[in-house]
């Protein structure tokens, strides 16, 4: 079994599913938006799977998954209140380092869950999370680190306050052949 948490449009739970035809496969999405996208997604790719409305676990009927896909939103809230990752229909209360969620994520985690797939931008605190992975013993691997870069539009109306984000650790990008490059870790997380 497997959830599509903070699915979304859903893409990821219906790929899964394409692929894994005999997995259960739920998504959930605590914004209502995503949930109505999804249902409209699935349906549209013939599939049979449950969508609920939750932040987290709170209002799922079955807490119990073999394998989570945890893509709720982890990104600083400086970029929500500037407008540029997330439109007005996703919920984005991340806190100012962009952990708040995650971190509320891994707190919560069903105890029989076997795998987490766990994305992490560098647009959001990505040490402290791996400090509190580290911190209540969960073993991870990284499954891939994939570089993007910043659009300009983003550096020339805010690169004074990126700069400052990434001063203070709330962020991080790498500098590269005159392009700021964020990026993507994905951890494989076995509980």
């Amino acid at each position: 079994t497997l959830i599509d948490l903070g699915c979304g449009s859903g893409v990821l739970g219906i790929a899964l599913k394409k692929i894994f035809k005999k997995m259960k496969v739920t998504f959930s999405d605590q914004s209502l938006s995503a949930v109505n996208l999804t249902k409209k997604n699935i349906k549209f790719n013939k599939i049979n799977s449950s969508v609920f409305k939750s932040d987290l676990f709170k209002d799922l009927p079955k807490k119990n998954f073999d394998i989570i896909i945890n893509d709720v939103a982890g990104i600083s809230n400086f970029f929500e209140k500037i407008g540029f990752w997330y439109n007005k229909n996703i919920p984005c209360d991340t806190g100012k380092d962009g952990t708040l969620k995650t971190i509320e994520f891994l707190k919560t985690v069903p105890k029989k869950t076997k795998v987490i797939v766990l994305p992490l931008i560098s647009l959001s605190n990505i040490k402290k999370v791996k400090n509190f992975l580290n911190a209540k013993k969960f073993k991870y691997k990284l499954a891939l680190k994939e570089f993007w870069p910043l659009p300009k539009k983003l550096l020339k109306n805010y690169l004074p306050e990126i700069k400052r984000l990434k001063k203070k650790e709330v962020i991080d990008y790498k500098v590269k052949y005159g392009m700021y490059l964020a990026y993507t870790e994905i951890l494989i997380i076995k509980t």
